[in-house]
Parts: C-alpha cells; sequence; structure tokens
C-alpha cells in the first residue's frame, strides 16, 4: 500500500511519546528518509540521507551513520538544522498510525529527541557484528 501524507502544509500532529512498532535506527534523524514537499521527511528505511540529496557519508563509518560526528552537523549549518527542527515535520514509519494510508507526521523536533535517545533500538551492522565476534574470539 501506497503512504501519502494529508495536506504536507498543515501543522503536524502532537509529540508522539512511544512507537508503535520498533525499528532498529542509527542515532541520526535524518537517515533513511527523503525530503518530500519541502517541509516533511518521508521514511525509506534506506540509506538515503535528504541534507546531501544521496546516500550517507557514513555509511562506511564502523558503526554506521551517527549525526553526533556527521560532517553536515557543524557551526556553518546551525541555522538550515534550526529551521529544520522547528519547521519540519517527519513520517517515521514506526509511528504510522496503524490502518491509515495518510498522515501528517509528528514534528521533527520529537523524532529527533526519540532517535537520539540511547534507549532507542539501535541496528547491529555487519561491521559491528565483525568487531564484537572479533573482540570475543580474542578473549
Amino acid at each position: 500500500m501506497f503512504k501519502k501524507l494529508i495536506n504536507p502544509f498543515e501543522k503536524s500532529q502532537p509529540k508522539i511519546k512511544k512507537p508503535l512498532i520498533a525499528i532498529p535506527r542509527f542515532p541520526c534523524p535524518f537517515y533513511g528518509f527523503f525530503d518530500a514537499f519541502g517541509i516533511t521527511y518521508m521514511d525509506q528505511r534506506g540509506n538515503h540521507c535528504p541534507l546531501i540529496g544521496h546516500i550517507c557519508k557514513m555509511e562506511d563509518n564502523l558503526s554506521g551513520p551517527d549525526w553526533r560526528k556527521c560532517l553536515f552537523n557543524c557551526p556553518e549549518n546551525k541555522k538550515t538544522i534550526d529551521q529544520i527542527i522547528d519547521r519540519h515535520s517527519i513520517a517515521p514509519d514506526e509511528f504510522w498510525p496503524e490502518g491509515q494510508s495518510s498522515w501528517k507526521g509528528i514534528p521533527f523536533k520529537s523524532w529527533m529527541d526519540y532517535v537520539m535517545d540511547p534507549e532507542t533500538p539501535r541496528p547491529v551492522t555487519s561491521k559491528m557484528s565483525e568487531t564484537t565476534a572479533e573482540a570475543e574470539n580474542n578473549h
């Protein structure tokens, strides 16, 4: 089923505290989303970064994408990032209301708080698994 947004120019829904399903996410609020309509980010669960318009440059990083280490997360981009946090909404699959084919999304700030929370489930990358396995074998 194709998911679509209700009028993307309307304000998003208030903060949603808990996801409907658990989807492991890297600690980056942009990773795996694409920019829809210039004010909403849609989930694609891929490796796309809407800030640079293509594959995330941290894909080859041993621990995977991490907003705290991203080159785009710098003082020169503060104004742009603040505008996104204040004005954009985001439609992550784990918060998408069950049975609805359209949805306004949640405020970007709410998503950022969720995805950067250490309690949010994280994916285990093959590189992380290899490193963990090596460390366990060396002990």
